[in-house]
């Protein structure tokens, strides 16, 4: 059984309420223009939508971060750590929290996990 491309009365948001909420805008209060789906006069029932909470990782637990460089960036990017004396790793985790990124100190002791 084929479902239907679109539900033809699910009430749509009119444009500025769409991108009020898009822009994380106050939403308007008059609904001057209602949308083409909602019945005159029925105000779209949208909220908002809560701005997303960061959530907090469990320490110790250990994900990969995987990207590719230019053959001259790895280049560069050995020959520093190799100046320092410190690993590829280090050196970046190193240069991100000079950025102001907030790094955790495990990535930042030099350790490897179990080890």
């Amino acid at each position: 059984m084929a479902k239907p491309a679109f539900k033809p009365n699910k009430e749509r948001p009119s444009k500025d309420l769409a991108l009020a909420i898009a822009r994380g805008e106050p939403l308007p209060e008059d609904n001057a223009s209602p949308s083409s789906h909602a019945p005159a006069g029925t105000p779209a029932p949208i909220q908002a939508p809560q701005p997303a909470s960061k959530k907090k990782e469990k320490p110790g637990k250990s994900v990969s971060l995987n990207m590719q460089v230019s053959q001259a960036t790895w280049q560069a990017i050995s020959y520093e750590a190799i100046d320092r004396g410190i690993s590829r790793k280090l050196l970046i985790m190193d240069l991100l929290q000079q950025a102001g990124i907030n790094i955790d100190a495990a990535d930042l002791s030099g350790s490897k996990k179990g080890g």
